[in-house]
């Protein structure tokens, strides 16, 4: 199973070709994308979520792969819950500023859904939580205005055997990672990694690739990340 989470920078209608053509997924989870009747003809099975029917997120997949949205009402945006054939668990995370709530802005809403999350029996199950985070630990001393940071999160999935399959395959130490996942403006020189992919041990993982900078900037500032698993 292939599976492709990538922040496609909104108008997914006018990309997928190039994400479909080069890494041909089962299942994508796509930040900022739209709703829309136009997406391609394989993806059967669709589940959307937003406020804005321009910019929202997505979980789209193949024939074969049956998608049940998971209704759990917490007080977090963007996310969504998904099973794919009974089986593995899905959430797709887009983590964004929030004006209402500043202490709930990007990582702080990621904590607060992993927090909630804990309350629940879903981390003990086969799970994949990935997106894009809009964050990187190299921030963290300045999230002491938000409602958690990334080194919590990892702390407390890790309780649940879930960690991030970058950090693992790569060896590397969170903030001082050598790919990255953003270039803010699409400038080659504004280099973040702020994109994850967190999974459980419970699960076999074949492949793990990031998008090449040279391939995908001019479809997004953000690189799809792709893990292929057993």
């Amino acid at each position: 199973m292939r599976i492709v989470s990538w922040n496609c920078n909104m108008a997914f209608r006018k990309k997928q070709q190039k994400l479909i053509e080069t890494y041909d997924p089962d299942i994508v989870l796509i930040q900022e994308c739209e709703i829309s009747d136009k997406y391609h003809s394989m993806f059967e099975n669709k589940i959307w979520k937003g406020d804005n029917v321009n910019k929202g997120i997505g979980i789209f997949s193949k024939k074969g792969f049956i998608l049940k949205e998971l209704q759990i009402n917490l007080d977090v945006k963007y996310f969504q819950i998904c099973e794919v054939n009974n089986k593995l668990l899905l959430i797709n995370i887009w983590a964004m500023n929030d004006i209402e709530n500043s202490e709930q802005r990007y990582i702080g809403q990621v904590s607060k859904l992993v927090n909630e999350l804990i309350k629940t029996n879903i981390l003990n199950r086969k799970v994949i939580i990935a997106g894009d985070f809009n964050w990187n630990k190299i921030w963290d001393k300045s999230s002491r205005r938000l409602k958690g940071s990334i080194t919590e999160v990892v702390e407390k999935v890790k309780l649940f055997n879930i960690e991030s399959i970058y950090h693992n395959e790569f060896n590397q130490k969170f903030g001082e990672e050598s790919i990255p996942t953003f270039y803010m403006y699409r400038k080659r020189d504004k280099l973040y990694h702020t994109d994850y992919v967190f999974m459980s041990n419970l699960i076999q993982t074949v492949d793990f690739k990031v998008g090449k900078y040279k391939e995908w900037n001019d479809y997004s500032d953000h690189m799809p990340l792709v893990i292929e698993v057993e």
